[in-house]
Protein backbone atom coordinates (compact mmCIF):
# COMPACT_ATOMS: atom_id res chain seq x y z
CA UNK A 1 0.00 0.00 0.00
CA UNK A 2 1.52 3.49 -0.81
CA UNK A 3 1.13 6.21 1.78
CA UNK A 4 2.33 9.55 2.06
CA UNK A 5 4.28 10.57 5.34
CA UNK A 6 2.95 12.93 7.54
CA UNK A 7 6.31 12.94 9.73
CA UNK A 8 9.65 11.79 9.80
CA UNK A 9 9.52 8.24 10.76
CA UNK A 10 12.85 6.34 12.08
CA UNK A 11 14.20 3.61 9.70
CA UNK A 12 11.16 4.06 7.18
CA UNK A 13 11.59 7.93 5.56
CA UNK A 14 11.12 11.67 6.25
CA UNK A 15 8.31 14.06 6.24
CA UNK A 16 6.27 13.86 2.83
CA UNK A 17 7.89 10.58 1.40
CA UNK A 18 5.67 8.22 -0.63
CA UNK A 19 6.25 4.50 0.24
CA UNK A 20 4.88 1.46 -0.06
CA UNK A 21 4.89 -0.30 2.90
CA UNK A 22 2.78 -3.80 4.45
CA UNK A 23 -1.06 -2.99 4.46
CA UNK A 24 -1.43 -4.25 8.28
CA UNK A 25 1.21 -1.56 9.06
CA UNK A 26 -0.04 1.52 7.04
CA UNK A 27 -3.99 0.77 8.32
CA UNK A 28 -3.35 -0.95 12.28
CA UNK A 29 -0.75 1.80 13.04
CA UNK A 30 0.18 4.56 10.64
CA UNK A 31 -3.17 5.78 9.72
CA UNK A 32 -4.58 5.77 12.95
CA UNK A 33 -1.99 7.78 14.35
CA UNK A 34 -1.79 10.69 11.91
CA UNK A 35 1.54 9.45 10.96
CA UNK A 36 0.76 8.99 6.76
CA UNK A 37 -2.65 8.81 4.70
CA UNK A 38 -3.32 7.11 1.67
CA UNK A 39 -2.09 8.20 -1.26
CA UNK A 40 -4.79 8.83 -3.69
CA UNK A 41 -4.36 11.11 -6.93
CA UNK A 42 -6.30 13.86 -4.41
CA UNK A 43 -3.79 12.89 -1.95
CA UNK A 44 -0.54 13.31 -4.63
CA UNK A 45 -2.14 16.66 -5.91
CA UNK A 46 -2.18 17.74 -2.27
CA UNK A 47 1.62 16.58 -1.92
CA UNK A 48 3.01 18.56 -5.26
CA UNK A 49 1.22 21.73 -3.38
CA UNK A 50 2.87 21.46 0.02
CA UNK A 51 6.40 20.67 -1.76
CA UNK A 52 5.63 23.68 -3.91
CA UNK A 53 4.50 25.96 -1.21
CA UNK A 54 7.60 24.92 0.94
CA UNK A 55 10.18 25.28 -1.92
CA UNK A 56 8.83 29.06 -2.41
CA UNK A 57 9.06 29.78 1.25
CA UNK A 58 12.83 28.46 1.47
CA UNK A 59 13.66 30.06 -1.31
CA UNK A 60 11.93 33.46 0.44
CA UNK A 61 14.08 33.08 3.45
CA UNK A 62 17.16 32.53 1.50
CA UNK A 63 16.82 35.55 -0.82
CA UNK A 64 16.06 37.53 2.74
CA UNK A 65 19.46 35.91 4.09
CA UNK A 66 21.53 36.92 1.52
CA UNK A 67 20.39 40.36 1.53
CA UNK A 68 21.28 40.73 5.00
CA UNK A 69 24.87 39.04 4.81
CA UNK A 70 25.34 41.05 1.84
CA UNK A 71 27.16 44.59 4.86
CA UNK A 72 28.49 41.52 6.97
CA UNK A 73 30.21 40.06 3.49
CA UNK A 74 31.90 43.57 3.00
CA UNK A 75 33.12 43.77 6.62
CA UNK A 76 36.57 42.28 7.85
CA UNK A 77 36.14 40.11 11.36
CA UNK A 78 39.23 39.71 13.90
CA UNK A 79 39.03 37.85 16.63
CA UNK A 80 41.69 37.51 19.32
CA UNK A 81 41.91 34.53 21.28
CA UNK A 82 44.17 33.60 24.07
CA UNK A 83 45.80 29.54 23.22
CA UNK A 84 47.26 27.54 26.21
CA UNK A 85 49.91 25.97 24.05
CA UNK A 86 51.40 26.97 20.86
CA UNK A 87 52.16 23.77 19.53
CA UNK A 88 48.31 22.51 19.85
CA UNK A 89 46.51 25.91 18.28
CA UNK A 90 44.63 24.32 15.62
CA UNK A 91 42.99 21.54 17.82
CA UNK A 92 41.77 24.91 20.22
CA UNK A 93 40.74 26.89 17.49
CA UNK A 94 38.22 24.26 15.99
CA UNK A 95 36.81 23.20 19.33
CA UNK A 96 36.97 26.63 20.76
CA UNK A 97 33.30 28.03 20.66
CA UNK A 98 32.83 31.48 19.73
Amino acid sequence: MKVILLQDINKLGKKHDVKDIADGYARNFLIPRGLAKLATKQALKWLKTQKQAIAKIAEEELKKFKQLSHPLMAKRLLFRLKLEKKENYLNQLLFRKF
